[in-house]
């Protein structure tokens, strides 16, 4: 029996339903957190389209924000002294319905190291301010907003109303507190 032949091209099935998609934005944070390291923690507020990285320890700011085709790239500190260094990077879309999908569903090893890079280059442009209280403001930021959200979800549970999705981001944001208090906590030395 021969076998096929082997060709250069490569068949890859993406599918287009949406509601199947990972979340974008948290899979572009997870990988971006992946190559920063455990001092970065998520900052994204709910609602936002962006995400939004903060250091524990120097309280510097880190944010991408996808937009139509491409990606912004900013950083900042906690007070914003007015410098905002940016750059601005363009994925290759194709085979790919836009960048949410992109960002869902393709690699993003090359991406995320370009991305990462782009991102210290810009963090190191910043001027140091000496503000070191970032872990504690996030952690009281993601206690906040974990508060609403189970409030929610209970809110959902006592009128019937569907409650899987309050529930994820339940389970998101205990992750991200957890992330954020152990680097505290590394950080004060317990």
């Amino acid at each position: 029996m021969a076998l096929p032949a082997i060709t250069d091209q490569t068949t890859v099935t993406i599918t287009t339903d949406r509601a199947v998609w990972p979340d974008p934005l948290e899979r572009l944070s997870g990988a971006l957190i992946q190559r920063l390291g455990p001092a970065w923690v998520p900052g994204t507020r709910p609602g936002e389209y962006h995400v939004t990285l903060v250091h524990l320890a120097t309280g510097r700011r880190g944010g991408v924000d996808p937009r139509e085709r491409r990606i912004v790239l900013q950083a900042w500190t906690r007070n914003g002294n007015g410098v905002t260094p940016t750059a601005i990077y363009t994925p290759e879309l194709r085979g790919y319905e836009d960048l949410a999908h992109w960002l869902s569903c393709g690699d993003l090893t090359d991406a995320s190291t370009f991305i990462t890079a782009t991102l210290t280059q810009l963090l190191d442009q910043l001027p140091d301010t000496g503000d070191h209280v970032a872990a504690e403001e996030v952690l009281a930021d993601q206690a906040g907003e974990l508060a609403e959200r189970t409030r929610n979800f209970a809110s959902g549970l006592i009128r019937r109303e569907p409650v899987a999705a309050d529930a994820q981001q339940i389970a998101r944001l205990a992750s991200q507190m957890a992330q954020t208090a152990a680097g505290l906590d590394e950080r004060r030395s317990h």
